[in-house]
């Protein structure tokens, strides 16, 4: 991490003349240079990317310029837990599509007021409510300007129908907590004409620390294509602030493609493969892989035409 890394994000492909790039890692509140491609290409932006959850990249064409072709690779980490096993002696496997997609919602705090304000509804922002970036000497992004509550408002909004919401956010408290303290959250699907509880934080008498985190999960009854999330911050008459939050909406996918699913494995040494292929709009498909009585587990391919 701490050195130069290649492999992680590579991007091939031709340009018609000369086309700027820019990358961004926070879901497009700010965007960082990434050179020039011209003509045939092949541009690494690994140490750009490295250590994120993702990433967009644009391609910033002119006139006398366009792009002809265009493909990208990325290596990422995944836990052991999640890679599926294959069992000796055949394995049952069930595929299943659910579709859905997350979208999430993670102001980054580092920028100015200015940078984050697709994500936020600052109308909705209550008077007493201050934003500051954050920084090695700045612990709060929000802060109160006295002792009553404030409220700050995010908007989560998916490209297809809004299923669920999940949040969080970390706030500041003393220590001990003082008697009174309510930090919660709120969701609108109404454009904050009626809110609905989300969360409220339990704060422990015996608390030690400085903060403490509010956090919920609640599904989207009506059709919705978007949601406002309020967190709502009051320290018991004192002043407070939140230092991050972190929202996601699980929203509605088209019908799944055609693909095919390839199991890789070995047996004594030698390489086996097992094939299936799975129709359009298939939402789930059982089937067995004819593995042996020793085997090795080698790869697992999901191929979309």
């Amino acid at each position: 991490m701490t050195k130069p890394a290649t492999g992680g994000l590579v991007v091939t492909g031709k340009t018609t003349g000369p086309v700027a790039l820019a990358i961004s890692t926070n879901a497009g509140q700010s965007w960082q240079d990434a050179g020039t491609i011209d003509g045939a290409f092949e541009k690494d932006l690994t140490d750009l990317a490295k250590g994120r959850y993702g990433w967009q990249l644009r391609f910033i064409l002119t006139e006398s310029a366009g792009l002809d072709a265009v493909t990208f690779t990325t290596v990422c980490q995944m836990s052991q837990a999640i890679y599926p096993r294959l069992k000796p002696g055949g394995s049952r496997v069930t595929y299943r599509s659910a579709t859905r997609a997350v979208v999430p919602v993670v102001p980054d705090f580092g920028l100015s007021e200015q940078q984050i304000a697709g994500v936020e509804a600052k109308d909705l922002r209550s008077a007493n409510l201050k934003y500051t970036p954050r920084s090695a000497k700045q612990r709060l992004a929000y802060t109160t300007t006295n002792n009553k509550p404030g409220q700050v408002v995010f908007n989560v909004a998916p490209p297809g129908e809004l299923l669920e919401i999940s949040a969080a956010a970390r706030f500041q408290v003393r220590v001990p907590p003082p008697q009174g303290c309510d930090f919660r959250m709120e969701v609108s699907v109404d454009g904050g004409k009626s809110w609905q509880p989300l969360a409220k934080a339990e704060l422990p008498a015996d608390n030690e620390y400085s903060s403490g985190w509010v956090y919920g999960r609640a599904p989207i009854k009506a059709p919705a294509k978007s949601a406002l999330i309020r967190i709502n911050l009051f320290a018991g008459g004192f002043t407070t602030g939140l230092i991050a939050t972190e929202l996601y909406g699980v929203h509605r996918t088209p019908p799944p493609h055609p693909c095919k699913v390839t199991y890789a494995w070995k047996e004594a040494g030698q390489g086996k493969t097992h094939d299936r292929t799975i129709a359009a709009g298939a939402n789930e498909q059982a089937f067995t892989v004819p593995t042996g009585a020793a085997i090795v587990d080698d790869f697992i391919r999901i191929a979309v035409p």
